[in-house]
């Protein structure tokens, strides 16, 4: 059960490369947070979908980022099974504020994943959330959360392992003081887990069993250092027309089998003199488009 940040991209690309290092163990279900959980009969979700089908905007709300979608998409394409454990709208009671509110979305989330377990007894499953959710112990302010709540009701111990608070945002965020000792004491190239005196250091405060560490990597061709280290990603360099009124834009790559609507699966943001965009990309067909104001441009498809 790995947290983020929800402001941080690169957590969503180190979702992806657990999603492959932890296929061949025999895991085979992703259930996300921020997946739509909706009733049968209702507009339909993530449960269900195949590798190829267009993963639609309305299916997450963090998923409008590139990188969480694609993430979704690669691990269909490694074989996962999409499963939603939120807390549905039937479970909400949106007169009920504070603490109470938090347990009884924690408690629902619980209930949704331990019935996901109980439909797929003999799969192994990653539960991708935000923040406190993967907290196995309360909070400061005695708040207990998904991770412990669950544990509670099936008996199974998640192995929790956060990101969102040791931060990890440089170079383009400010991090906090133990990730800069430990990024210094360590100068990682990947990301690592630091033990000290037989425990993870930053898990405690997190509620966790682990926590990660990335590097601050510098950036490449104008895009984060973290996505060009991606082994599985190719540069593309896509040159783009001058705009006559000079406006910024957003050079996108789309998956040809999605639709407009649908998230890139990398995009980069031009200020207004420039015309060229570098694009990282899996393996696949593309589209590529450019994004203003007045709308969709296309620009040519490519296969890599």
């Amino acid at each position: 059960m790995p947290n983020e940040s929800h402001s941080a991209s690169r957590h969503r690309l180190f979702l992806a490369k657990v999603l492959r290092a932890l296929r061949p163990e025999g895991f085979d279900i992703l259930a996300c947070e921020t997946f739509a959980n909706r009733k049968p009969g209702e507009a339909p979700g993530v449960r269900g979908m195949t590798a190829g089908q267009p993963f639609e905007p309305s299916f997450g709300y963090y998923t409008y980022d590139p990188m969480f979608a694609d993430a979704a998409r690669e691990a269909l394409a490694l074989g996962y099974r999409l499963e939603a454990h939120e807390q549905r709208f039937d479970q909400a009671d949106m007169a009920i504020k504070g603490a109470e509110a938090i347990a009884r979305r924690e408690t629902a989330q619980a209930e949704n994943l331990a019935a996901v377990l109980a439909t797929h007894p003999s799969s192994r499953v990653l539960v991708h959330v935000g923040f406190s959710h993967l907290r196995k112990t309360p909070d400061l302010r005695g708040n207990r959360w998904l991770a412990q709540r669950f544990q509670e009701q099936t008996g199974i111990e998640p192995l929790s392992v956060s990101q969102a608070y040791t931060g990890s945002f440089g170079p383009h965020g400010v991090d906090q003081g133990l990730t800069l000792a430990v990024l210094e004491r360590f100068a990682p190239k990947a990301p690592i887990v630091v033990r000290a005196r037989g425990r993870a250091l930053g898990a405690e405060m997190a509620g966790a069993d682990l926590a990660v560490f990335h590097p601050s990597l510098p950036d490449v061709d104008g895009r984060p250092g973290w996505l060009a280290a991606d082994p599985m990603r190719q540069r593309v360099m896509v040159k783009t027309p001058r705009r006559p009124r000079g406006e910024p834009v957003i050079v996108q790559a789309v998956h040809a089998y999605e639709p407009d609507r649908a998230v890139p699966a990398d995009q980069h943001v031009l200020a207004k003199d420039e015309t060229r965009a570098v694009l990282l990309l899996r393996p696949g067909t593309y589209r590529l488009r450019i994004e203003s104001e007045a709308g969709f441009t296309t620009l040519k498809t490519v296969s890599l």
